[in-house]
């Protein structure tokens, strides 16, 4: 049950994120078409603005739904019910909070902006971002549950659906009116709809959330989750940090404008991190549960072949990125909007580095492990930060990744290896770190090749564009079968994957 529910997640967060990133490629066409680069790098700046804000969350939700795999795994519906409300209280106090500090938050924010010639209503904008991003903890906190249950294609058909509509909406807007203002109005609208219908299709899966008679949480049972809500707001600090400064690094530094560009790619390179998070999402729930039940020797089976496939997906998406991402950029969105060669380079360097971690991440919270390494994300931040204001100043703008990829490095990967590995695994964390090691070589070397050839292709336009995708694909993935084809985590998911077509 536990592998066809994590297909079932896989198949239907692959397909939906497919969609959604040719509905968001699409609308950001329109974008660019309808709208000045200034709005673009508005767009990344507030949104980041509002990740920071995000941080009263405090790392409640993935710390009550650690204690939910438990409780559904023994069919405890009391402790169900009780954990649920403590999600409700939290979640709702959490939205009010961001709403107020979002606001109070206004005369700061213009000080993070180099340039605002040609945009005004600066401030009803930056409000319009505050509601949406307030608004989604309202209701969303009843489709953890949903999720926890290892039913997470639930939440992703609606999820995509809804966020394909808004796209159409938005673009309709965009070619037709020019209006952002009402461009923002029409996403809070789909937000606030979207948490509606999943929460009402959560009151239909689990009656029992209607229910008034629920007890206290007793202090034993609410103890590991402050414990843990403590060391997630260190992680959620970090991983703001790292994540969420670089637009506001390149907007204070460079301006609106290269932000602007820098947007377009971080589009792309968040759809494509978002499609492969998509894959580790869906088993999450199931290593979690498998954790619950005490399987330590499957649980190490699992984790070697979801470590394979990590190297796999990231390695071949970082090589497609290096050879495809500039052409694509000048296609779609035009020669204004390339980045310079070392700055992508950075880009991908960054987006390997910090992908290779998913794995670590899914076995960290399937076991709640977040307290054991609670030090590592503000050292990490700290690292990212420093790094990237120095750097930037000798290398622009590829300086700012180049931070975000020291501190990933020598901070970030090596400490939640440690930990996942002394307090889950029997395998040491030198075994771990050549791996690691021999699993970069290849796909650099991989890259160098394929990125050499395909650089022998003269011509623009889609059809060209559509040949090196081929060539890419077929170079990476054929090198990697040459190498790996008699590797035990290959075979194996190989016999998975037969068995799924004979199904």
């Amino acid at each position: 049950m536990r592998t066809k529910k994590s297909l079932m997640n896989l198949a239907t967060g692959l397909a939906g994120q497919g969609i959604a990133l040719l509905a968001s490629l699409a609308l950001r066409v329109c974008f660019a078409r309808y709208m000045s680069a200034e709005y673009l790098g508005l767009s990344g700046l507030f949104t980041n603005i509002l990740s920071m804000l995000s941080l009263v969350e405090l790392g409640v939700g993935p710390a009550i739904t650690f204690s939910l795999y438990k409780s559904l795994a023994d069919g405890d519906e009391e402790t169900t019910k009780s954990l649920m409300r403590l999600y409700q209280t939290a979640y709702r106090t959490i939205g009010a909070v961001i709403l107020a500090l979002g606001l109070l938050f206004t005369p700061i924010y213009p000080l993070l902006i180099k340039d605002t010639a040609g945009i005004g209503n600066l401030n009803l904008i930056y409000w319009l971002y505050v509601i949406n991003t307030g608004i989604s903890y309202f209701y969303s906190y009843k489709i953890s549950l949903v999720i926890a249950d290892q039913n997470q294609y639930i939440k992703n058909i609606g999820h995509y659906t809804v966020y394909v509509l808004m796209h159409i909406a938005q673009a309709l807007i965009l070619i037709f009116t020019q209006n952002y203002i009402l461009f923002l109005v029409c996403q809070i609208a789909f937000t606030f709809a979207e948490n509606l219908v999943l929460s009402r299709i959560a009151d239909k899966m689990y009656p029992f959330l209607k229910d008034k008679n629920v007890r206290h949480l007793e202090k034993r049972e609410t103890a590991p989750i402050i414990r843990n809500i403590k060391a997630m707001l260190c992680h959620n600090i970090g991983n703001m940090v790292v994540n969420s400064t670089d637009n506001i690094l390149i907007s204070r530094f460079f301006g609106l404008v290269l932000s602007g560009a820098y947007s377009n790619y971080a589009l792309v390179l968040q759809a494509v991190r978002n499609i492969l998070a998509r894959a580790f999402d869906a088993v999450q729930a199931s290593v979690g549960n498998l954790y619950a039940e005490g399987n330590r020797q499957r649980l190490e089976q699992v984790y070697d072949r979801l470590y394979f496939l990590c190297f796999w997906l990231f390695g071949f998406c970082a090589i497609a990125l290096l050879c495809l991402m500039q052409p694509f950029i000048r296609l779609f969105f035009g020669e204004r909007y390339l980045l310079d060669p070392l700055t992508l380079v950075m880009l991908v360097i960054s987006f390997y580095t910090m992908g290779m971690r998913s794995v670590l991440h899914v076995m960290r919270a399937a076991a709640g492990l977040y307290y054991r390494d609670w030090f590592k994300p503000i050292a990490e931040s700290a690292v990212n930060l420093i790094a990237s204001v120095v750097l930037l100043r000798r290398f622009g703008v590829a300086g700012v990744f180049m931070g975000t990829i020291v501190s990933t490095v020598f901070v970030g990967t090596w400490v939640e290896a440690y930990i996942v590995h002394k307090h889950m695994l029997d395998g040491g964390l030198k075994a771990y770190l050549a791996q690691y090691i021999q699993y970069a070589l290849v796909t650099i070397l991989v890259g160098l090749g394929a990125y050499v050839f395909l650089a022998q292709m003269n011509g623009e336009g889609l059809i060209v564009l559509l040949g090196k995708a081929v060539l890419c694909t077929l170079i990476a993935n054929g090198a990697f079968v040459l190498l790996y084809r008699k590797n035990e985590s290959f075979v194996d998911l190989m016999q998975l994957v037969k068995k799924l077509i004979k199904k």
